[in-house]
C-alpha cells in the first residue's frame, strides 16, 4: 500500500498554452438606508510669528495705500489747473468799496463849516456853486480859498464896519479849490447857495469881499431904478442876488454903466470897487 500524498498536476508545457490571469470580480455593496456619510475634519491653519508679522505689514501697508490715494485725489482736484495747464473760471474777488462821505455843503440847504480845511468837488466836502458866507454870531476870522494859481482871502466879521471885514462875502467855489477858515475866534462859517440855472455864467471872480442889502432904511441903499456907473478902480466887479439867491445882474464895472431895478431885500456884492455911482431913475 503506497503513502497518501497530495497529487500535484504539472503544467502543460504546450508552445501554445498561455497563462491565464485570474479574473476580478468588484464586489457591489447595497447602500443600506442608515448609512450616512462621514462628516468632515476641522484643521486649524498654524502660523507661524513670522507669517503672523507679514500679515500685519500687509493690512498697514493698505491702510496706508488707501490714505496715500486719497490725499493724491484732493491734491489734483484743488490744484488740477496748475498741473495740466487747464483754465478755470475764477470769481474776481469781492473788493469792499470805500463808502465817500457825504459832502458837508449842498446847494439844497444852508450848512455851517467849523474851522478848518475843506475840499471842494461833487464827491467832497463842499459841492461847487456860489455861496454867500457869513461867519458866527460875534466870531471874527479869516477865509481863504486856495485854487491851482491863486489864493484869495476875506475877513468875516459879524460886527464889521466900514474897513474891519464883512458881514456877509461870496465865493464862487470850483471843483478843486481848498478852503481854509481860521484866525481869530472864527469857529463856524455858514455856507447858502445861490439859485443858479444849469446854463448860469460863473461869477466873474472867486471871492466879492463887500456886500450890503438893500432896504428901506433912509441910511442904505433903497429899493428903486439906478443906474450904476464907472468905477474908478481897476478889476472892479459887481454881482446883485435877488432876496431868493437867484442872479440878477453879474457885470464888470470897469468903465462901464448899466441900469438896475433893486428891490428891497436885493443884495449888491462887490470886489475892488472903494466907490461907484447909483444915480435912481
Amino acid at each position: 500500500m503506497e503513502d497518501n500524498k497530495p497529487i500535484v498536476s504539472e503544467p502543460f508545457d504546450s508552445p501554445t498554452s498561455r497563462p491565464v490571469s485570474p479574473t476580478v470580480v468588484p464586489m457591489v455593496v447595497a447602500p443600506s438606508s442608515n448609512y450616512s456619510p462621514p462628516s468632515p475634519q476641522n484643521y486649524s491653519t498654524y502660523q507661524t510669528p513670522l507669517q503672523m508679522q507679514q500679515h500685519r505689514f500687509l493690512r498697514v501697508g493698505i491702510v496706508l495705500g488707501t490714505l496715500l490715494i486719497i490725499v493724491v485725489f484732493i491734491f489734483l482736484w484743488f490744484y488740477k489747473p496748475a498741473i495740466f495747464g487747464r483754465r478755470t473760471t475764477q470769481r474776481p474777488a469781492t473788493i469792499a468799496t470805500p463808502k465817500i462821505p457825504a459832502p458837508l455843503v449842498t446847494t439844497s440847504s444852508p450848512a455851517t463849516l467849523p474851522a478848518g480845511t475843506f475840499t471842494v468837488g461833487p464827491d467832497k466836502n463842499i459841492i461847487p456853486s456860489l455861496y454867500s458866507l457869513s461867519p458866527g454870531p460875534q466870531q471874527t476870522g479869516s477865509f481863504t480859498i486856495i485854487t491851482p494859481t491863486a489864493t484869495y482871502s476875506v475877513t468875516l466879521n459879524d460886527a464889521a464896519t466900514l474897513g474891519n471885514g464883512t458881514r456877509v462875502a461870496w465865493a464862487q467855489l470850483s471843483s478843486g479849490d481848498k478852503i481854509q477858515i481860521s484866525g481869530g475866534n472864527l469857529t463856524s462859517v455858514i455856507f447858502k447857495s445861490a439859485v443858479l440855472p444849469p446854463t448860469a455864467a460863473p461869477a466873474l471872480v472867486k471871492l466879492y469881499t463887500a456886500s450890503f442889502t438893500v432896504t428901506d432904511d433912509p441910511k442904505k441903499a433903497n429899493p428903486g431904478k439906478y443906474l450904476i456907473s464907472d468905477s474908478l478902480d481897476k478889476n472892479a466887479d459887481i454881482l446883485i442876488l435877488a432876496k431868493d439867491y437867484t442872479i440878477k445882474y453879474n457885470q464888470p464895472l470897469n468903465s462901464t454903466e448899466f441900469l438896475v431895478d433893486l428891490v428891497d431885500g436885493d443884495q449888491v456884492a462887490t470886489v475892488n470897487v472903494s466907490h461907484f455911482d447909483m444915480k435912481p431913475r
